[in-house]
């Protein structure tokens, strides 16, 4: 039996989530990786680190810390989970657990369009695994998707519902809501944060769809190269005029022309693109190949448990390719 021992840095949404997915899936996820490598697996959470272990109760205490170091200078972690986001605190820690040999997952899309290059040349200087499945799409494996299953082709573009924050506000505003109603509905179901500013504004579709760029073309665009409008433009005239013409406004995240450009931006759709059918949270990702056509896929970009499974994903792949 191989124990691999993770630690979880946050334990917010999606932190909570992956430690849920974790245990309740234990022996599903030991069998399946038997399958895969003929070897026996365990997979523990060792560690969770949060900024105050008192709003906890007293069996998850055992496992908790508030400081860093229990968790980078523990040689029996093998795996850190960074979910806390941001491109401060979070990069500092992940550049410290790369450098301590511990493997990397993480969901936070702002650290690696802001701090990528940081972050990725660390990584490979000390030959350790960096695997960001979910800060992309939720529980779509879109990166999976790129990396592996179009290996062989050329995706010449993309389009995409990416942040399911907005697009639930959207269809909300569709049913006939008004804007503050409609996100004071997001925040109560988890969907947006106390600051919603980054959602409304098209920050979050913007790193999502950066990474996606980098991807797919080798280099992440400039902020100042990719044109950026939220939905705080939204006003109900435009409302009126998308359901009169039996349309829809979705926040469509665009690459063109091999990446030179990159967009962000609320577009009037119908029932002919696909992304005209991803209501409420969903994301949903148009991708135009080369060789393989049109592909679609669709599913929950947001949530607990679904973008957990993209982190354990991870999880399970670097014990794949590293154990």
């Amino acid at each position: 039996m191989t124990h691999i021992n993770i630690a979880i840095l946050g334990f917010g949404v999606v932190g909570s989530g992956v430690k849920k997915v974790i245990e309740e899936n234990h022996d599903l996820i030991a069998k399946r990786l038997k399958k895969l490598t003929g070897k026996d697996f365990n997979i523990h959470i060792k560690k969770i680190l949060v900024r105050n272990i008192e709003k906890y109760d007293q069996s998850l205490q055992k496992i908790m810390t508030e400081d860093i170091s229990d968790i980078i200078n523990d040689p029996k972690v093998h795996i850190v989970c960074e979910l806390i986001g941001g491109d401060t605190v979070a990069v500092q820690y992940m550049d410290q657990a790369i450098k301590c040999q511990k493997h990397l997952v993480t969901a936070n899309k702002m650290a690696i369009f802001n701090q990528h290059h940081r972050l990725f040349c660390s990584a490979k200087e000390n030959s350790i695994l960096f695997k960001y499945e979910a800060a992309v799409a939720g529980a779509l494996p879109v990166i999976k998707m790129v990396e592996e299953s179009l290996i062989s082709d050329e995706v010449l573009e993309l389009s995409g519902i990416l942040n399911g924050s907005t697009n639930y506000v959207l269809t909300k505003l569709k049913e006939g809501l008004s804007q503050e109603e409609a996100m004071n509905l997001a925040k109560e179901k988890g969907y947006l944060e106390a600051d919603p500013s980054s959602d409304i504004l098209g920050f979050d579709p913007m790193y999502k769809l950066g990474i996606l760029a980098h991807l797919l073309y080798g280099e992440f665009p400039d902020e100042a190269h990719i044109k950026r409008v939220g939905i705080d433009t939204i006003d109900s005239g435009l409302i009126e005029k998308a359901n009169k013409d039996s349309k829809k406004i979705k926040l469509i995240a665009s690459i063109r022309d091999k990446g030179k450009s990159c967009s962000v931006g609320p577009k009037l759709i119908g029932p002919d693109n696909p992304l005209y059918h991803v209501d409420g949270s969903q994301n949903g990702i148009l991708l135009k190949c080369k060789n393989a056509g049109d592909i679609f896929i669709s599913g929950a970009g947001a949530g607990s448990r679904e973008t957990a499974v993209s982190v354990v994903a991870d999880i399970a792949s670097i014990i794949l390719h590293a154990f």
